[in-house]
């Protein structure tokens, strides 16, 4: 990553974190705030920025507390968190819910 932002994300998948870095493989002046890797999931136990997490610790909380408390951001550019985001159960990964619009728009079409 060269400059830029994350802010309330994570990785679990190896095959994202392939060439290495848990959620970046380096950071050359970004900002990181509130995202995370899965350290079990990923295989990766360093990152060039994101702190490293358990797969629990990424499914056990079911909403805005804990580690995703600062997850509530704006996305439409209006100033208010907008609540994107679909936690589920306590055995699930959260879910982008624009993503989860966007995927359930296209399987409508079938």
């Amino acid at each position: 990553m060269i400059g830029g932002t994350i802010t309330a994300s994570y990785a679990a998948d190896a095959s994202f974190t392939l060439l290495g870095g848990g959620l970046v493989m380096q950071n050359y002046g970004g900002t990181i705030s509130a995202s995370y890797w899965d350290t079990e999931s990923t295989g990766q136990s360093t990152s060039g920025g994101g702190i490293g997490k358990s797969t629990a610790e990424l499914q056990s909380p079911t909403g805005y507390t804990g580690i995703y408390s600062d997850w509530n951001v704006d996305v439409d550019g209006d100033g208010i968190g907008d609540d994107p985001w679909e936690f589920g159960m306590s055995s699930e990964y959260p879910i982008f819910k624009y993503q989860q619009e966007s995927s359930e728009s296209s399987d409508s079409g079938r």
